[in-house]
């Protein structure tokens, strides 16, 4: 899944250190927040287009993109809370094995590098979203031609 990050370019987006710690985690948090982008993506496709969204009066573009935007949020928040998980392992390992004085404090990471990589998420969830859209909407009966006109 991080070939996802990588392919679009945002794979270095954030911060190396912050990238480089993902990366070779044994945990592999790009698989898990990988699955999590495109489930959201997709359910989020599957709501505007089918159900429980779908209705005559949501078939504007401006209705689409209000839902590509709570799709981002949605991935935003979803990719920040995991990176805040494997961000303050890291930090709470590293305070254990310095008993907690670092030689350098500036290898520690913040909340800021956590919302990074969630913005980076919802950067591809919005983007997924509207490839699900050009993929999904043939067949819905009230929203086939949005975000576009016919």
């Amino acid at each position: 899944m991080e070939l996802i990050y990588q392919f679009f370019g945002l794979g270095h987006f954030f911060s190396t250190p912050v990238w480089n710690y993902l990366h070779a985690s044994s945990d592999k948090p790009f698989l898990w927040m990988g699955i999590t982008l495109l489930a959201l993506s997709f359910l989020v496709t599957i709501a505007f287009y089918y159900w429980p969204i779908n209705h005559p009066k949501f078939c504007n573009w401006w209705a689409w993109l209000v839902t590509a935007l709570c799709c981002g949020a949605l991935n935003l928040i979803v990719g920040w809370c995991m990176a805040s998980h494997y961000l303050v392992r890291l930090n709470n390992k590293a305070d254990a094995l310095t008993g907690g004085r670092l030689s350098n404090p500036d290898t520690k990471f913040t909340a800021g590098d956590a919302f990074e990589v969630g913005f980076e998420n919802m950067v591809l969830g919005i983007l997924f979203f509207a490839l699900f859209s050009l993929a999904l909407n043939w067949w819905s009966r009230n929203a086939k031609y949005a975000p576009f006109r016919k």
